[in-house]
Order: structure tokens, then sequence, then C-alpha cells
């Protein structure tokens, strides 16, 4: 659950439009577009029909590949139609191009034009310049609007991204139920488009940093696998070298594909750029990333795993040094699902002075846990309060207390999830503020060095797991990755064997899994041990944001389906780390629904689907009034809240 008063005002703004909306409400689809998003976007391919399968009947606005857009690239954005009624309308409004469109190289009217031009029987109406009514025609379809940025224009010195380099300029596309026969809009999924400026110079060349990444975590005979390795940080202002090449931990060698990796490198890099007998590449200031290269399994391919690593490299820093993928069949160790809750407190405030400032969950709350039955609990703290800077040693109080609660959940065969709930955060490098983990000046390695040393108290406990962070939502799904797997391969290279459970970003919702990129962007997680989950998380009410009374309604029959169809489409397991309703008849009855969606969709061995449901919340400081609040007021023996029972009917047995 987001910390509703910390929130930066750019993400409150996000929140507060990014949602299903009344009529009369815009509702912001902020775009982040990818290099060349006519080759890249996804969405473009699923047809109507497949899209609108089991979505609710309505207008979805949906983008491509959440990118830095660079001069001159391309992207879309689709309407999709589900099952309309003749004459319904949507006003869609496009913000952010300044007076004379000089973002774009043709302007919204052609490019609605356009658009229109695919089906018969639609038409539109000019409010202003940037803001149309669309009249819709009856049935399921899908309309495309084809978007290029210019070149050779001036940028302002804005920075819509701070986790990409340079500056960057956005461009707001929102959409609204129309005036007359309004059409109902869904999707409330936050995108951002934005336009690289000049590269962030930097200091020094240490501020370049590497990585590489897979696009898949396996194939089968005849499938491929796409690498990327890709550059962020400063900009290159001078040759420099890396080395590539199969790493050490490579269980099968390129013999399981149908070509060589110096030969599919050689290609997808300049002439002169690659040596193949070294596997050093050179990069200059004109070399544009990710350089992305592809491989396909033989028919018949030797099973294991197949793993590129970095090394040599001459400037900045390697993030994420290796990527492997599995070839032949792939499962993820068993793990048998369980229903529990979210044990806050350790995030409520930020200091040094325990039980004061903030608290984690005593035996007591623990014993109660299993008492009710529950196998799982999320335990979140901050970075800030267990480390007082970075490479500063852990605070002994906080290993202790949380050796604490990893002992007292082993004692009572419950899984713990120590969860750092810090939005995607942590200090800049010189300790004087914290930033976007991965962007300028805040370093990948230190957030997983902390992660490494924490993890290492409790490699010999299997029911201590780690939630790498709690809710990112600023930076790119392809950057928080990048983070994600660096503090990954070193919580693996400090020898630690516990099941690592990633997130995406942008809030980290369910229901927006499939309109964002979350779904392509982390399927690149990677473990070398594949002892992985992914967390999502869903809330009921009008915008997902876990902060009202009111929920929706069919919230809670729907709202899983992006998420739920993509891990049984990539036989991932999947957690929802926070969830919540409040106890009135509304929300307890799409409360219900959400339960037998989770417990409809668990895991099996060799399937993928829900290993874990944790509610939120429980915990020693929440006021009695809390409307999401799950345990009895007083604790333990006041009169418990109805979601208990909700709970305890859903523990899979």
């Amino acid at each position: 659950m987001f910390d509703y008063f910390k929130l930066p005002s750019v993400a409150l703004i996000a929140l507060v439009t990014a949602a299903f909306t009344p009529a009369g409400v815009f509702c912001s689809r902020t775009l982040a577009a990818g290099n060349d998003l006519a080759t890249n976007d996804t969405h473009g391919e699923k047809s109507p029909d497949d899209f609108c399968r089991n979505k609710q009947d309505g207008v979805y606005v949906i983008g491509g590949d959440p990118l830095v857009l660079s001069e001159g690239d391309s992207f879309n954005i689709h309407l999709f139609a589900c099952r309309l009624t003749d004459g319904q309308t949507v006003q869609m409004q496009i913000s952010g191009v300044a007076s004379d469109d000089n973002l774009l190289e043709e302007s919204y009217d052609v490019a609605a034009q356009k658009a229109l031009s695919s089906r018969p029987g639609l038409s539109l109406e000019p409010v202003t310049s940037h803001d149309f009514q669309y009249r819709l025609s009856a049935g399921t379809y899908e309309l495309n609007f084809p978007f290029k940025f210019a070149r050779g224009r001036n940028f302002t010195g804005s920075d819509a991204a701070p986790w990409a380099p340079g500056k960057q300029e956005q461009i707001d596309f929102m959409i609204a139920p129309g005036s007359v026969n309004p059409a109902t809009i869904h999707d409330s999924s936050t995108f951002k488009l934005v336009t690289e400026g000049p590269r962030f110079a930097g200091g020094d060349d240490r501020a370049v940093r590497w990585s590489i990444l897979r696009s898949v975590p396996a194939i089968a005979a005849g499938e491929s696998v796409i690498f990327e390795l890709d550059e962020s940080g400063a900009a290159i202002k001078k040759p420099t070298k890396i080395g590539i090449g199969i790493h050490p931990s490579s269980t099968v060698d390129e013999g399981a594909f149908q070509g060589k990796i110096g030969d599919a490198i050689a290609a997808a890099v300049p002439p002169g750029t690659y040596d193949p007998a070294s596997g050093v590449l050179t990069f200059d200031a004109q070399t544009k990333f990710p350089i992305k290269f592809t491989m396909t399994a033989r028919d018949d391919p030797k099973s294991g795993d197949f793993v590129l690593g970095l090394k040599d490299n001459e400037t900045g820093e390697i993030d994420a040094g290796r990527a492997g993928v599995h070839l032949g069949d792939w499962t993820l160790p068993p793990a048998k699902p369980a229903m529990g809750v979210n044990m806050a407190s350790g995030e409520f405030g930020q200091g040094t002075t325990f039980n004061k400032d903030y608290v984690y969950p005593e035996n007591a709350r623990i014993d109660w846990s299993k008492e009710q039955g529950f196998k799982i609990l999320r335990v979140p703290f901050k970075f800030q309060n267990i480390q007082p800077g970075p490479d500063r040693d852990i605070r002994s109080q906080d290993l202790q207390e949380l050796g604490r609660v990893a002992s007292r959940c082993a004692r009572n065969e419950i899984i713990c999830i120590l969860d750092m709930h810090n939005y995607g955060s942590y200090y800049s490098d010189d300790g004087k503020g914290f930033g976007l983990a991965g962007s300028n000046g805040v370093s990948n390695q230190k957030l997983a060095k902390l992660w490494a040393n924490l993890s290492v108290h409790f490699k010999n406990n299997p029911y201590i797991w780690f939630g790498l962070m709690n809710e990112p939502h600023e930076q790119s799904a392809l950057e928080w990755i990048k983070t994600a797997n660096t503090i990954a391969l070193a919580i693996r290279d400090a020898g630690v064997p516990n099941k690592i459970v990633f997130q995406g970003s942008y809030w980290d919702g369910a229901h927006s899994w499939d309109s964002s990129d979350n779904s392509v962007q982390v399927l690149k997680a990677y473990d070398p041990l594949n002892n992985f989950a992914v967390e999502a998380h869903q809330y009921l009410d009008l915008d997902s944001s876990g902060t009202s009374s009111f929920c929706m309604p069919l919230s809670g029959s729907h709202r899983l389906d992006p998420f739920t169809t993509w891990l049984k489409k990539y036989k991932m397991q999947g957690i929802i780390g926070e969830a919540g309703w409040a106890n009135n008849f509304l929300c307890l009855h799409e409360g219900e629904d959400m339960l037998n969606s989770w417990k409809s969709a668990m895991a099996t061995p060799s399937e993928g689907g829900y290993i874990g449901f944790t509610y939120w919340a429980a915990g020693p400081w929440w006021d009695k009034n809390y409307p999401y609040l799950v345990e009895p007021r007083p604790f333990p023996g006041g009169a418990a809240p109805p979601m208990l029972d909700q709970l305890k009917k859903y523990i899979p047995r």
C-alpha cells in the first residue's frame, strides 16, 4: 500500500488522474514510449477479440513499451472498443505538446483522422485543437493512433523521467467519457511518454552503468530468446570497451542453438565494433542502446541453462552482469499456496529509535497468526531504519529484531517475506539524500550490497523470503528490473538460497499488468537459482490505491485477471502482496470474489499461479478505525472484523 502522506507531487497527480473515471473526469494516460515502438509494440499484435475477452464492456486506451523515446522514433496509442453500442462517445485530449505541436511530426488531428479511417461509421468533433470527441460505432474493434516524435526540436530543460538520463519532456494522453451517450472508460495503469534530450554528461565515467537482460526465462525446441545489452546513467563520452561471453555457470554451450553467439552479436552491432575472438565490444558516443540479439534453440537442444555475462568494463559499473535462459522443460521449485496478512508497522516512521519511530511484530502476533491458520506474513521495513547510510553496517538492534521475527516465524512454520517498503528509492551515493535506485547518483550496487549483507543472516532459514522493493512506481519497469536483477545476483553471489520476490513498477498493480509493460519487462527478472516469485498488489476502490472505504462493483471478480493470465501463460509463481477492503456490504462481497479468483488460480507443481496472499493489514500500530484493519481491537481478545473470517475461509488445506 502506498504511503499517502509521503508521495511526491508528481506521483500524487498520476495517482489522482490515472484510474477508471466517472463522467466528466479525465483519465490521464501518461505513456513512456520505447525506441521504434512501431516494431516493439506488443499490444497491437493482439486481435480486438482476444484483447476484449474476459474484459468488461467499454473503452481501453493502451500504449507500447515504456522506454525513452528518441528523435524520429514512432509510437502508437491503441483504443480498444469492447462490445460498444452504436453512437457511444469518448473524449480524448493530448497535452504537453505546446501550441505549435513541435513534439510531434504530425499534429494530433492528422493522427486521429488516420485512426478513424480504418473503420466506417466513426466521426470526431473538435473541442479544441488538442481535444476531440469521438463518436464510435457498435462492436469490438481497435483504433490505432500513429505518432512520430519530431526531429530537430529544442528541449525546454524539463525532466519528465528522473530515472532516465538527460532531459525529458512529456506528452499526456487523457481520455474521458463523452458528453453524449458516454462510453465507460476502463484501464487505470499509468505510463509516461518521455522524449530524450541531451544525455547526462556526468562528473566522471563511473556514472555509466551496464546491464545484460534476456527476454524470457525459458525456451523450448525451436523457440527464440532475445538478449539485450544496455547502458544507462551517464553518456559515453569516448570510446570504451566491455567484454561479453558465456558465463562459467552455463550448463549448456552455444551448440544448443541454431547459430553461434558471436555471429548473433556481430549482426547486432556496427562492423568493426565486436571482436569475436576476445568477446570485446567497443562503444562510443554514437552507439544507440540497447544492443539486442536473438538466439534460437535447436530442434533437439540439450536441457540446461545458457548464461551470458559481462566483464572487464573500462568505464562505469556493471549492475546486472549476467542473464540466463533455460532450455527445455522449466518449472519453479514447488511451493504450497499460503494465506496470510501484512504485519505492518516497521514502515510507519523513519528514525533511529525502535519502538518509538517504528516497530516490528511482537511474538504474540506471530503466534496469533498461526492460531488463525495463516502460513505467510509480509513484514515491511525501511532501509533508512536498518542502515544509517550507504555502505554503512546494518544496525545491530534491527538485525536482532528481524532475527527474532524470523525465528518465531520458523518456529510456527510461517513464511515471512521481509519487504523493503521504500517505493523504488535508496540513498544517494553521497549519503545526503534519496533518489530512485539506479538513477544518476543512486547506485544499484550499493542497494544490492545492503540486501546481500542482510540476506546472509537468514540463509539457513528457508521460511524467510526477500521482497526486494514495495511498489516501485516512478522508474520504468525496465529500469526497475535492472535494479532488481542487480540485487538478486548479489544475494545469490553471497551464497543465499532463499526465495526472492520480484515486483513490477507503476505501483505493481495486478489490474494493469497487461496494459503497462510489466507483462514484458518482468519476464526479464533473473534468478540464477530459479527460486523466485513475482508479486502484485490489488485494491478494490475506485483507483486501486487502497485509500477508500468504497469498492467498485465487479472489481473483485476481474482485477486480478491480467496478472493471473500472465502467471499461467509463463508458468510463474505469484503472490498478491497487498490487497484490502473495508467492512461494508459491497466491499465484503467484492473481497469474497477476489479471494475466489485467487484460490481458483493457485499454483500446482506443474502449472503457474498463486502461492501467496497477504492481506493489508494487521500490526500493532494501526488505529482501531482503520477501515482495512483485519485483526481484533483490542488485540487479541476483541471482536474480529469480518474480513478475518473471509481470509480464514480461503486458507488452502
